[in-house]
């Protein structure tokens, strides 16, 4: 069902999708390692991978507590030469996972978010006949481990639904050159006109050559590698990339195609990719995107699929999503306790539409949530760093996972931990420290307040409004009942943004227990709530950016502006209008 390319940013000739029905079984007994069913099984089930099995389109639909399984498959010898290697990608698995060919381990991995790859050359039978066997675990009920949205109940309550577990993102293998390209990334200057590339090869002999493509124009540079890991730099005018900026109003993409040269003068590794020149930046209260004050209209999207859960059924599905919010007058949007598809994010750049990468929460703060963290946003920003569209991480969440940081040090420790570290491997893009209150050293401010009220004269509303009005009022946290900085910690002139608000629901969808923040009888009151909430934010001093919950239904969390089957609550152009109603006050 998905066969396309599963790196879009990054593109070789060589693709062979595993995306199809593989034999698959519950190992509820755990005894599949003792049985080593990784060389011999008689599985009894088929799924359609990579749609993890809770959902209908794995084919299985089981939504019960499953914490153990296997995968497996079987596919003819990926046709090699003496000189490539057989690389083979999964690009998500939650949580712990081992991989064996041919009955032989070749590796294990772990991570909620993002994948692995493995080279398998030396695992192959070359007979024509090579078994490829997963064995994944994903505790449902364990909250110690990310977990985002996804419930440890058996049943999806409040905010949190059907879980993800196993496979739930492309399988795939390519056939490279044992002299290639392992890793590369495009870190772009306005200030001097420069795209920086920093790329690890497998060897350090060769030429790099660098084909930059802006739709009419071809440039070309060209780099000894004398070093394994090394950064190269192509220089450009500054009238060449002025006229050539990524924005949300043009999206401007350059095509980039990278050839590692051998010593024999052949070329051993291609891959095609692009770029976009955008820098982002803090001052005077406003983000700056390139420079341009920017006020920030997003969207909380949960990445929810009604019949994939976690997985998209199609790259169109998604694209129709993006196009919807940006009809809607968003020019972005939070992805909430999720790692996107790739292909939302690439769509996301070729549509000029600004996003922000959160990784899924852990519940309850141990002292190993670091490491595990840690991990994850390593694995994150080495999987999506290249998109232009990103513009900001947001590492925790309303202190999920960390509920004691108004008081702990050392949870606040961990806090500014993520904070640097993600700043270390990554000073190109902003980080939201613990979105919602009781922040610490954090780039944006970010206030979730839903006590918006039902009227006009309802002392909720009044009190809203007036709390989001100006900075004083927003640091003395009424409605919130939360400290917005925890002790030690400052305003020190970031924007200001209140990034959760609204989760109207319609009385009609409020049955049993589906529910919303707030309950609209109908359409016309549920614009009418609409129009009030954005007046009450419009009238703010200091307010440079939104974030509105949500962009739909989801299962029993029915507040969304479009229902679970995508089908719009009130015509696309109401909401542009709201939207293009916020602008600076100061």
């Amino acid at each position: 069902m998905r066969n396309e390319y599963p790196r879009p940013d990054a593109i070789r000739d060589s693709f062979i999708s595993l995306d199809q029905k593989w034999d698959f079984d519950f190992d509820d007994q755990n005894i599949g390692h003792q049985e080593k069913w990784y060389q011999r099984h008689t599985f009894t089930q088929k799924i359609e991978v990579p749609f993890c099995f809770e959902s209908k389109l794995s084919g299985i639909e089981d939504t019960s507590f499953h914490d153990n399984m296997w995968y497996h498959l079987v596919i003819p010898t990926p046709k090699h030469k003496a000189d490539e290697d057989v690389i083979i990608h999964f690009e998500g698995i939650d949580y712990y996972s081992e991989l064996y060919i041919n009955g032989e381990k070749v590796c294990s991995n772990t991570s909620a978010s993002t994948g692995f790859e493995a080279n398998i050359t030396d695992f192959l039978n070359n007979n024509d006949r090579e078994e490829i066997t997963i064995y994944a675990y994903d505790p449902g009920r364990e909250r110690r481990i990310p977990k985002g949205k996804q419930d440890w109940q058996e049943k999806s309550h409040g905010i949190w639904y059907t879980r993800t577990s196993g496979i739930w993102k492309p399988v795939w293998i390519e056939v490279v050159n044992k002299e290639r390209i392992k890793t590369f990334r495009f870190i772009t200057s306005l200030s001097d006109n420069t795209l920086k590339i920093q790329l690890e090869s497998s060897s350090k002999n060769g030429r790099l050559e660098v084909e930059v493509f802006d739709g009419n124009e071809k440039r070309n540079f060209s780099f000894g590698i004398d070093q394994i890991e090394a950064e190269y730099n192509c220089v450009f005018d500054s009238d060449y990339i002025n006229e050539r900026i990524w924005s949300i109003y043009r999206p401007f993409l350059f095509d980039i195609t990278l050839k590692l040269i051998g010593e024999d003068g052949k070329i051993k590794d291609q891959i095609k990719s692009y770029c976009g020149f955008r820098e982002v930046s803090t001052k005077d209260g406003k983000l700056l995107i390139n420079g341009v004050p920017t006020y920030l209209k997003f969207m909380l999207y949960q990445g929810y699929f009604k019949n994939g859960i976690l997985t998209p059924d199609s790259i169109e599905t998604l694209k129709k999503d993006i196009q919807i919010m940006k009809d809607m007058g968003f020019n972005g949007c939070r992805i909430h306790q999720k790692v996107e598809d790739p292909y939302f994010y690439y769509l996301a750049d070729k549509m000029g539409f600004l996003v922000w990468c959160e990784c899924p929460s852990i519940y309850g703060y141990y002292h190993h949530n670091s490491i595990i963290q840690i991990n994850e946003w390593q694995k994150i920003i080495d999987t999506n760093f290249n998109h232009p569209s990103i513009i900001a991480y947001t590492p925790l969440n309303e202190s999920w996972g960390v509920e004691g940081i108004p008081y702990s040090k050392q949870i606040q420790a961990h806090a500014m931990a993520l904070y640097y570290f993600i700043h270390s491997i990554d000073n190109t893009r902003l980080i939201i420290s613990n979105d919602g209150w009781e922040q610490c050293q954090t780039d944006l401010l970010t206030i979730h307040n839903y006590g918006h009220g039902v009227s006009y004269s309802d002392p909720a509303y009044l009190d809203f409004k007036k709390a989001l009005s100006t900075k004083e009022n927003i640091f003395q946290y009424k409605n919130i009942r939360r400290f917005i900085f925890n002790e030690g910690y400052k305003y020190e002139g970031q924007p200001i943004m209140l990034t959760e608000f609204g989760g109207i629901a319609l009385e009609s969808a409020s049955k049993g227990k589906n529910w919303g923040y707030t309950i609209a009888k109908g359409k016309t009151s549920f614009l009418n709530d609409l129009h009030r909430i954005y007046e009450g934010i419009a009238a703010s001093t200091c307010i440079s950016g939104i974030c509105y919950t949500q962009f739909s239904d989801v299962e029993q969390e029915v507040n969304g502006l479009l229902t679970y089957d995508r089908v719009l609550k009130v015509e696309a152009s109401e909401i542009k209008k709201l939207n293009d109603s916020l602008d600076f006050k100061f």
